[in-house]
């Protein structure tokens, strides 16, 4: 199968459909995604690899396309937040045949019931899994460069600058900071050229950033210092409590009537990584060991919990048989 029948079969004309409505609901944030996949061979050939593997991998493969059309909603504000939650199941299907399971079967979601994910096989053990997207925190690093491609998208001419977003304020914002953030990218060809720039947002929150000649392009750079490699934890707070919400919802799924025949339980979280090069503690999987153990033991009932990335970088995994151990 070409990229785009991989990707039609998965997502038929949804893509299509959502570019329609973005037409007729400027309010509406243009999806980057759809456009790269679009216009970009290497994403689309990435993407439709990854849907490839994921039908592949299961048992019931015509279900997948009915849950995404099920779930994948044209008319909601943030499409890509959306698409990203989508493809967390297809990663974490990848992610979770490296520790073992087959057999991956689909679950249609039910009104007003609590189901599972997916169903699958580990050894002869039934599984059950509930899948999770960690959707990154609404920073000045991650909402910065979005507001800059969403003019892009809807035909604000970008093409002289390039954006380039340094370390600001990390926390969640709140609406007058983001409104703070909208007034920075209405005079953004206004602001000095090759000069640091920092504009505050609220008494604790600051963008800070750098306009330099370019082609319309928005990069984050991260400028942390040695000793912020060992002791900035303060950053990953929001991803922990995240982390530890999910847990309860997920002990509903996965102790539901549909479940009730497994022999084991998954809380398999995607971690959305920001897309500016986020730097990671030393200590972050230590850290988040004692942490999210402590929270499976406070969720009441056991299961396991996998977070894990779209990269070489798993931040919990109670699946590995060495972690088991310890």
């Amino acid at each position: 199968m070409s990229s785009r029948n991989e990707l039609g079969w998965l997502f038929g004309d949804l893509f299509d459909r959502r570019i329609e409505f973005e037409a007729s609901h400027r309010e509406s944030a243009p999806s980057h995604m759809i456009s790269t996949i679009k216009n970009n061979e290497a994403t689309s050939a990435k993407w439709a690899a990854s849907i490839r593997d994921y039908r592949n991998a299961l048992v019931n493969p015509e279900v997948a396309p009915q849950k995404v059309a099920d779930e994948l909603r044209v008319n909601v504000r943030d499409f890509d937040a959306c698409l990203f939650d989508c493809f967390a199941e297809i990663a974490a299907v990848f992610r979770l045949q490296t520790l073992g399971f087959r057999s991956f079967e689909v679950v249609m979601r039910e009104p007003n019931e609590s189901t599972p994910d997916l169903k699958a096989l580990r050894n002869e053990d039934r599984a059950v899994i509930d899948v999770k997207n960690l959707r990154p925190h609404e920073t000045v690093e991650t909402l910065l460069p979005k507001l800059f491609y969403d003019r892009k998208l809807k035909g604000e001419d970008m093409g002289s600058i390039r954006l380039e977003v340094r370390r600001s304020f990390r926390g969640t914002l709140n609406a007058s900071e983001k409104v703070g953030l909208n007034r920075i990218l209405c005079q953004i060809k206004a602001y000095p050229r090759n000069e640091y720039i920092s504009e505050s947002l609220s008494e604790r929150a600051a963008a800070n950033f750098i306009i330099v000649d370019g082609m319309g392009d928005a990069i984050c750079s991260d400028a942390v210092v040695l000793s912020e490699l060992i002791s900035d934890m303060e950053a990953f707070d929001g991803l922990f409590s995240k982390i530890v919400s999910n847990l309860s919802d997920a002990v509903r799924q996965l102790y539901s009537p549909a479940a009730s025949t497994a022999g084991i339980r998954v809380a398999a979280m995607r971690w959305d990584v920001p897309s500016f090069r986020i730097t990671i503690p030393g200590q972050l999987r230590e850290v988040a060991a004692q942490r999210l153990r402590e929270a499976m033991t406070a969720a009441g009932k056991p299961i396991d919990l996998l977070v894990f990335t779209d990269y070489e970088f798993d931040l919990f995994s109670s699946l590995n048989l060495q972690m088991r151990s310890t």
